[in-house]
């Protein structure tokens, strides 16, 4: 009787003492809210690049851990652009993603690594911008592939805050100016440094 007095005794620790090690979980369903910074460059737009380079917004995002590694995702980041030294009225990024998350270490780290990876749905508007002594309004848009990473830090199983950065490139973006489309394929670049919170729903 002693002997399984003790045997539950010493069972009951081992549970209790790995529910005290589990700090962290990515496993399941999660929703995400960041704000960022974005800063692109371009050739094609130059004057622009040279004069506009930099802007914030935010964005909101979904995610669902299969395991504790693999996690698909999706998302949509919309910033705004400084025109203070640009002939413009309005100047806006739109970023719409899909990709793969892959979290590593485990469950009884609280910070816990990630890298990200997918493609992205990009549009700029531009709004009464100078063009050859008229005012349109122009839209650059296309996919393009996207990468990064970043670090999470799990305050609960489930409540987290995160930083990431994300770089996208292409050379194949659509030019629309006043509904009118060119046959111009501009390249432009993008970077996204954010820092937000993840609930992990479950």
């Amino acid at each position: 009787m002693r002997t399984v007095i003790t045997l539950i005794f010493l069972f009951s620790g081992l549970i209790s003492q790995a529910q005290i090690s589990r700090k962290s979980s990515t496993k399941g369903l999660n929703i995400a809210a960041s704000g960022n910074m974005l800063g692109w460059t371009s050739q094609y737009f130059n004057f622009l690049d040279e004069n506009a380079s930099n802007g914030a917004g935010g964005g909101i995002s979904m995610g669902y851990g299969i395991t504790e590694l693999i996690e698909p995702y999706a998302g949509i980041h919309f910033d705004i652009m400084g025109v203070e030294n640009i002939d413009a009225t309005r100047f806006t990024f739109t970023h719409a993603d899909l990709g793969l998350k892959l979290n590593f270490l485990g469950t009884i780290h609280a910070w816990r690594p990630f890298i990200m990876g997918g493609y992205s749905m990009r549009t700029i508007h531009l709004t009464e911008v100078s063009l050859n002594n008229d005012y349109p309004d122009a839209r650059v848009y296309g996919g393009t592939p996207h990468l990064g990473g970043g670090l999470g830090y799990f305050f609960t199983e489930s409540l987290s805050i995160f930083a990431n950065a994300l770089f996208t490139t292409g050379k194949s973006s659509n030019l629309e100016v006043d509904g009118v489309n060119y046959t111009d394929k501009p390249d432009i670049t993008t970077f996204r440094l954010g820092i937000g919170v993840q609930y992990n729903i479950r």
